[in-house]
C-alpha cells in the first residue's frame, strides 16, 4: 500500500460564535479554539459546514483566519486547516491567497456547488486550484449532497496521480461497501471518516477520524481513535455506541437543519457560554430544544464516564 500524504489522525472542527448583531465574536472564538487546543486537538479546521464557511464576507474571513492561526500557534505540533467554501472557484483562490499570506498552509476545499461538476470538470478544478499553490496542502471536503457531486475512490486515484498536493479527503459515509473500497484502495490520499464509518473503516484498512463530538469527551475521543489504529475492537465498538447515542440526542427534531446547528449545540453542551445561534437566514435549535439536547447528551456522557 502507498504511504499517505497527510498524517492519519483525528480531525476536529471549530465553530464561529456571533454577537447579538451577528458580528464575529472574536473573544469567544479564541476561548473556543484555545479549549480545543488545550483538550489535545491537533488537526483542527475552521469554516467547513460546521463553521459556517458559506456565510462569511472577505473581511470576516480574514479576521477569523487571523485569530484562528494565532490561537493554534500557542499549541504544540498543530496542523491548522482553513476551510474554503464558495460557488466561485476564483473566490476560493482569492481566499486561499489571503489565508496563505497570513501563514496558513493546509486548506480544506469543497467543489463549486451551483451546478454538479462532471469528472473532467472535477479534475480541472483540482489541477487549477491546487496547482496554483504548490507549496500548500489540500484536503477535499467530499460532501455529495452539498456539492452535488460525490467523488468516488476511482476518481480520487486518478486525481492523486495528477495533483500531488491533494493529500486527504473527508468522506462522510456509513455505507460499508463504500468504506471498504476507500480504505483498502492503493491510494496515497488519506481518508477521514465520521464516527460510525471510522468504526468499520479502521477494522478493515487505514483511515483517520473526523470527530464532530470532540469537545464533549476529549479523553474518550482519543481512546476511540487509538483503538482503531491498534485493533482494539472492544473500545472501538464502545465508541461506536457512544457516538450513536450522542447523535441520537437530536433525533426528536424532525425539521431539516444545516450541519452547524448540530455542531454549535454540541459545543454549547460543553460550554454554556458558547452561543449556538446561526448566521441568518439559517436557524438552529430553539432554547427548549437545546435544553432537552443538553440534558440528554450530558446523561450519555455521564453513562460512558462511569
Amino acid at each position: 500500500m502507498m504511504s499517505k500524504r497527510y498524517p492519519i489522525t483525528m480531525l476536529c472542527a471549530a465553530c464561529i460564535p456571533w454577537t447579538d448583531d451577528f458580528q464575529f465574536d472574536e473573544a469567544k472564538f479564541r476561548v473556543h479554539v484555545a479549549d480545543l487546543v488545550d483538550g489535545g486537538a491537533k488537526s483542527l479546521y475552521i469554516m467547513g459546514t460546521a463553521g459556517e464557511g458559506y456565510t462569511l464576507d472577505t473581511k470576516t474571513f480574514t479576521d477569523v483566519v487571523t485569530a484562528f492561526l494565532d490561537e493554534c500557534s500557542k499549541g504544540k505540533d498543530m496542523l491548522p486547516m482553513i476551510g474554503i467554501i464558495s460557488t466561485s472557484m476564483m473566490e476560493m483562490m482569492e481566499r486561499i491567497e489571503i489565508a496563505k499570506n497570513l501563514g496558513a498552509h493546509d486548506f480544506q476545499i469543497a467543489l463549486p456547488c451551483w451546478g454538479a461538476l462532471t469528472d473532467g470538470e472535477v479534475i480541472d478544478y483540482f489541477k487549477m486550484v491546487c496547482g496554483s499553490f504548490t507549496d500548500c496542502r489540500f484536503i477535499h471536503y467530499n460532501n455529495g449532497p452539498r456539492s452535488k457531486k460525490l467523488v468516488t475512490i476511482d476518481l480520487y486515484i486518478k486525481l492523486a496521480k495528477l495533483v500531488p498536493n491533494l493529500v486527504a479527503a473527508k468522506y462522510s459515509t456509513h455505507n460499508m461497501a463504500e468504506i471498504y473500497g476507500i480504505v483498502t484502495a492503493d491510494c496515497p490520499i488519506a481518508f477521514y471518516l465520521v464516527d460510525g464509518g471510522y468504526t468499520y473503516g479502521a477494522m478493515v484498512g487505514e483511515c483517520g477520524f473526523l470527530n464532530s463530538f470532540y469537545s464533549i469527551y476529549p479523553e474518550f475521543a482519543w481512546e476511540y481513535f487509538e483503538a482503531g489504529q491498534t485493533g482494539d475492537y472492544a473500545t472501538l465498538i464502545k465508541g461506536d455506541r457512544f457516538y450513536k447515542e450522542a447523535s441520537g440526542c437530536f433525533s426528536f427534531i424532525s425539521r431539516p437543519m444545516i450541519d452547524s446547528a448540530y455542531d454549535k449545540s454540541i459545543e454549547r453542551v460543553t460550554d454554556n457560554n458558547f452561543d449556538n445561534k446561526l448566521y441568518p437566514p439559517y436557524k438552529g435549535l430553539t432554547e427548549d430544544e437545546f435544553a432537552k439536547v443538553n440534558t440528554d447528551m450530558k446523561a450519555v456522557i455521564a453513562k460512558y464516564k462511569k
